[in-house]
């Protein structure tokens, strides 16, 4: 619930008002969200890695 309303100023009542359909698709836009920021850093570091 944090990162709902520290990145899309969503409520928790907000959130658990909606429908279940919504919810499990606000949850799925969350993981695709994580894995993209993950796989960023990922080359992040490989990029510092051959720098050095």
């Amino acid at each position: 619930m944090y990162y709902y309303w520290k990145t899309k100023g969503i409520w928790p009542d907000e959130f658990y008002n909606k429908p279940l359909g919504t919810r499990v698709l606000l949850a799925a836009f969350y993981e695709k969200e994580l894995e993209e920021k993950v796989e960023i850093l990922k080359n992040e570091n490989i990029m510092a890695v051959k720098i050095v």
